[in-house]
């Protein structure tokens, strides 16, 4: 965990080459952990009736959870790409230690804003469905603030382009978002249409990129209409990596206990591979966050509400699965 007033930043999406030549004598090839010590009770604690009531309900939500497979080359947690660092993976425990990783919503501070970032191509209605996927997903206020200009972040740019049009850097944004934080606003998310990429020149593209030292992120769009069979296969696209962005403003680092919406991504094919759900440890973690911060959390009203944020929007995969995790809920984690 880095100190105080440390920049924290969680880049969702990266790439970088893959190597063309091999060590004589190449390690083992890396294989995800296993979520058994996120499910059970840890070693040496009492086996309460709770314990193990806990242990079981986890056994069977994680059931609903395919596991992540060996990464192949240019894969998120492949050998050599920026998500290889998420291998270790972040446990409930290290989760809730005290610390500057993560962030509380208070009664003065508890609205999530989204914020236009130049043009974004959405309609009004699409907007407001990203700000009820937000809504369900997170359990507090969400609304759309004012749309700010994207011409400085352009120019600062310098003309940086990767097939999508001129590019702007995640740290452009992320000053520009900072000088329009409303008193009100737990987090402040950037929305734009325009590709992203960082400073460094080693990044060709990034999808979405938050900062917990500023409580804000950005994400771009650019690249989700590639392949996309329908308005809702795009818009479905929009809100998971929105869902994704917000995770990491919470403190919520990229899973690698099992398919999750957390789960990095270097491409569309690897992020679709992405359920539209927390796995139970992700959602311990946020679920412990809500509880501390508002002193209660209901997790079958959340899945009530994400499934009828599904219905709307047309998700009917995703609301099938929803409907079994309702099942689950009731129970605790």
């Amino acid at each position: 965990v880095p100190p105080s007033g440390a920049p924290v930043e969680w880049p969702s999406h990266g790439v970088a080459r893959c190597p063309t030549k091999q060590p004589p004598m190449a390690p083992r090839r890396w294989k995800p952990p296993s979520h058994i010590d996120e499910r059970l009770p840890s070693a040496g604690s009492p086996a309460s009736d709770e314990a193990v009531a806990r242990a079981t309900t986890q056994s069977e939500a994680w059931s609903l959870f395919a596991p992540l497979q060996v990464p192949n080359c240019g894969d998120w947690l492949a050998a050599g790409q920026p998500g290889e660092r998420d291998r270790r993976g972040q446990t409930f425990a290290q989760f809730a230690r005290p610390g500057p990783h993560r962030s509380f919503p208070t009664r003065r501070k508890a609205t999530i804003e989204l914020v236009p970032f130049g043009a974004t191509g959405l309609s009004n209605e699409h907007l407001e469905l990203l700000a009820e996927c937000v809504r369900a997903h997170y359990c507090l206020p969400c609304r759309i603030g004012t749309t700010l200009s994207a011409e400085a972040a352009l120019a600062a740019g310098r003309g940086r382009e990767a097939g999508y049009g001129p590019q702007v850097t995640t740290e452009a944004v992320h000053a520009d978002l900072a000088r329009a934080v409303r008193p009100d606003a737990f987090l402040t998310l950037a929305i734009t249409g325009h590709d992203l990429t960082k400073e460094a020149p080693e990044w060709n593209f990034v999808f979405g990129e938050a900062s917990a030292s500023n409580s804000t992120g950005v994400f771009s769009f650019a690249r989700y209409r590639d392949g996309a069979t329908s308005d809702a296969h795009f818009l479905r696209r929009c809100c998971m990596v929105l869902v994704h962005e917000v995770g990491h403003l919470f403190g919520i680092k990229h899973c690698v206990w099992a398919r999750c919406i957390m789960n990095g991504s270097n491409h569309l094919e690897e992020s679709e591979r992405r359920p539209f759900a927390f796995c139970p440890t992700d959602l311990r973690k946020l679920s412990d966050t809500l509880a501390r911060a508002t002193g209660s959390f209901d997790p079958a009203a959340r899945e009530r509400a994400i499934g009828a944020f599904f219905e709307q929007a047309g998700f009917q995969t995703d609301l099938a699965e929803s409907e079994k995790r309702l099942a689950l809920v009731s129970l605790r984690l």
